[in-house]
C-alpha cells in the first residue's frame, strides 16, 4: 500500500514538472533574442534569450596557430670521472728528507744537508739547496 502511494506521488510530481518544464521552455521561446545597445555596454532588451546555435556549417573556421615543436634538449653530462690520480713523482734533483734535528737532515740515501738561513740547506760538496718542508732541491 505504501508502496502504491509513494509510486503514484512521485508520478504526479514528475508529470507536473514536466508540465512546467514545457510551459518555462515555451515562455523562453517567446523572448527576444538577446542584442546589445548600440553604446555596446547593455543589453538591448531584457529579459532575452541566447540566439540559436549555429550548425558546423554555417560556423566559420578559425585557423589554429601553428603548433611550434621545440628540439628535445639534451641531458646534462653527469658529473666526471676522473683517473685515480698517479703518484707523485719528484722532479728530478728533488729528494725526501728524514731524520731532521737542529743540526740538519738526512735524506732517504742517508746523504746529509746542514741547515742554513730560511729553508736553505748546504749538501756534503758546500752546495745550496732549497728546502721545502720535507724535500730537497739542489
Amino acid at each position: 500500500m505504501r508502496t502504491l502511494l509513494l509510486t503514484t506521488l512521485l508520478g504526479l510530481l514528475a508529470a507536473g514538472t514536466a508540465a512546467e518544464d514545457g510551459a518555462a521552455l515555451e515562455a523562453y521561446r517567446r523572448l527576444p533574442v538577446c542584442a546589445l545597445a548600440p553604446d555596446g555596454k547593455r543589453l538591448l532588451v531584457e529579459p532575452c534569450r541566447r540566439p540559436p546555435t549555429k550548425s558546423p556549417a554555417q560556423r566559420r573556421a578559425v585557423p589554429s596557430p601553428p603548433v611550434v615543436v621545440a628540439p628535445l634538449a639534451r641531458p646534462a653530462p653527469g658529473p666526471a670521472v676522473s683517473p685515480a690520480p698517479a703518484p707523485w713523482i719528484p722532479p728530478p734533483g728533488v729528494q725526501p728528507l728524514n731524520n731532521c734535528d737542529m743540526l740538519g737532515c738526512r735524506d732517504a740515501g742517508g746523504t746529509p744537508y746542514r741547515s742554513g738561513a730560511g729553508n736553505i740547506v748546504l749538501d756534503p760538496s758546500g752546495r745550496m739547496c732549497s728546502r721545502q718542508g720535507a724535500w730537497v732541491q739542489c
